[in-house]
């Protein structure tokens, strides 16, 4: 979220995101078909997919309230895929003065904010690597960036993979039961919670 001012207020902007399989879209029916070119109909589909996918709880009533919200922007509601690039899985290249870092270089699942997290050491390392720069050896620098950043970034990203890939796995009919039972356990109780803050403190 960032500010975005004009000449008399300040305004907000928000991303709104939801994840899910593709291989959901491949389910042939009216319910989830979609116009990606229509910002309704993937909102309507969005919130199809939320309602099949989550329990009945209020964290659920909260993301359908959001999606509705996202009928108000002038900006067109489109569905991306997500892509992963494994640094590892790219052919070498000859260091220059030009380089990347962050998503250019090793984009990976959100699941886990990884990627932030890489792109703040891939900055912190090439800016340390930069410190012996001389005219004479900066492609040794820009090197020594690389190396580093390479190894350490395909490990966040197969990480991020496993970890996407083991969430979407089916979980069965008593894994579903036992996992909804669950997420409405914990919303009881953080209602039971907020009435004990708001009513007794």
């Amino acid at each position: 979220m960032h500010p975005e001012t004009n000449s008399d207020e300040l305004h907000y902007r928000a991303s709104l995101v939801y994840i899910y399989p593709t291989k959901l879209d491949n389910i042939e029916s009216e319910k989830t078909k979609v116009d990606d070119n229509d910002s309704a109909s993937v909102i309507e589909h969005v919130k199809y997919m939320i309602r099949s996918l989550r329990p009945e709880c209020e964290m659920t009533e909260v993301l359908l309230e959001l999606w509705d919200l996202a009928h108000e922007t002038t900006h067109p509601i489109r569905r991306r895929k997500l892509q992963e690039i494994n640094p590892l899985s790219i052919n070498s290249w000859t260091s220059s003065r030009v380089t990347l870092l962050g998503d250019a270089i090793h984009a990976m699942s959100p699941l886990m904010g990884l990627g932030t997290n890489e792109a703040i050491q891939d900055a912190d390392v090439l800016s340390q690597a930069l410190l012996n720069y001389s005219p004479e050896n900066h492609n040794a620098c820009i090197k020594e960036y690389e190396n580093e950043m390479i190894k350490r970034a395909s490990a966040s990203v197969l990480k991020s993979r496993a970890i996407t890939l083991k969430e979407i796995l089916p979980v069965g009919y008593f894994g579903f039961v036992i996992r909804n039972s669950a997420l409405k356990f914990i919303n009881f109780m953080l209602k039971v919670q907020n009435f004990i803050v708001n009513n007794i403190f």
